[in-house]
């Protein structure tokens, strides 16, 4: 998805509504609108603090303080439905590999 626009400040909203992040290879979190939902919480780096998965609502909360995700059972499976469509999206566009040259071409299909 081409970002650059938005990043250039040609366009004032993102193309994209959620954000995947990883620890490593694993996926950690999902941030999605104002959501964002921890596979794997770790408010110390390195340091999981269970429960694991949490949930929060970052309008209400910030500071990600009050776990949401009891009172939202829906958001399990939206956000695993996201994770889901990101990796489909993995093999067409994949990522640049470690130590490739600067700029890099991806190969073509």
């Amino acid at each position: 998805m081409n970002q650059l626009p938005f990043l250039e400040g040609k366009q004032k909203k993102s193309n994209r509504e959620s954000v995947v992040f990883f620890t490593g290879q694993s996926v950690a979190a999902v941030k999605w609108m104002d959501w964002k939902f921890h596979y794997a919480y770790t408010p110390v780096p390195r340091q999981p603090e269970p429960p694991l998965m949490r949930l929060f609502h970052l309008r209400s909360d910030p500071k990600e303080e009050s776990d949401v995700k009891d009172a939202n059972p829906w958001a399990l499976s939206a956000f695993d439905k996201i994770v889901a469509d990101w990796m489909v999206t993995t093999v067409r566009y994949p990522n640049v590999p470690q130590g490739a040259p600067d700029p890099y071409l991806p190969p073509r299909p």
